[in-house]
């Protein structure tokens, strides 16, 4: 899933399945994240046009290592070359400033909720998260 912040705020999420066949929880996670810097390029230019342009790059986090280390070095992505272009594009946009891959643990992840099933007070953390009410 894809929870989009501002300010401590939730702007924008997205929740669906994928139409494509994955081999590895990697690929899947990187359809996700691939799909993230999108939003969060057009978000970005839709500040821009509105006056209030970022000056620093928007972070992306992720918990599965395997795809944060892809995403970083396009070397270690020997057994994913069939998904190389979405990486090509994330990484473009890695390296040009927009967006900074992070890693998140699992268990702090405001979005897993989105996507699988969490305990209540998983649900009730990320709630809070997304609603500012928690940094």
């Amino acid at each position: 899933g894809i929870l989009l912040t501002f300010m401590g705020a939730a702007v924008a999420h997205v929740t669906k399945k994928i139409a494509l066949m994955c081999d590895s929880s990697m690929e899947t996670e990187q359809v996700a994240s691939s799909k993230a810097t999108e939003i969060i390029e057009f978000a970005v230019e839709v500040m821009r046009a509105i006056g209030v342009p970022t000056t620093a790059p928007v972070s992306l986090y992720t918990d599965n290592k395997a795809n944060m280390l892809v995403a970083m070095d396009s070397g270690s992505a020997s057994r994913a070359r069939h998904l190389l272009r979405r990486y090509v594009a994330m990484q473009q946009r890695i390296s040009s400033g927009v967006i900074k891959l992070l890693k998140v643990a699992d268990p702090k992840n405001p979005a897993d909720w989105l996507t699988k099933w969490t305990t209540k007070a998983k649900v009730a953390e990320s709630e809070r998260y997304a609603t500012g009410s928690v940094e």
